[in-house]
């Protein structure tokens, strides 16, 4: 199983979070490259080498993320089942993907 809450903000966004946030995480624990979906997609495209059949893929995205995240694993044909999930308020903010 891999679980992952990887970095999902936009490099141009940062600057733009509360200053509450920014205060306390460091840059690097927040920007996801120019789209924020960098590392996401490391994660997805390394994720095979390290999962087995019945192995699963949790991650956690930014608001609008989680449907090309989705998209980019129904390609590869490697996944068994990949669904979206929604957090507590209803937004589509996470994929599990089980191989």
């Amino acid at each position: 199983m891999i679980v992952s809450n990887p970095p999902y903000v936009a490099e141009h966004e940062v600057e733009g979070l509360p200053v509450e946030i920014r205060r306390h995480e460091p840059t690097v624990a927040l920007s996801g490259g120019r789209d924020g979906l960098d590392l996401a997609v490391e994660i997805t495209d390394g994720a095979p080498r390290h999962l087995g059949p019945g192995g699963a893929l949790f991650l956690e995205l930014g608001t609008g993320q989680a449907e090309p995240v989705a998209a980019r694993l129904r390609e590869g044909r490697v996944w068994e089942r990949v669904e979206i999930l929604e957090d507590l308020a209803g937004r589509p903010r996470f994929v599990r993907a089980i191989r």
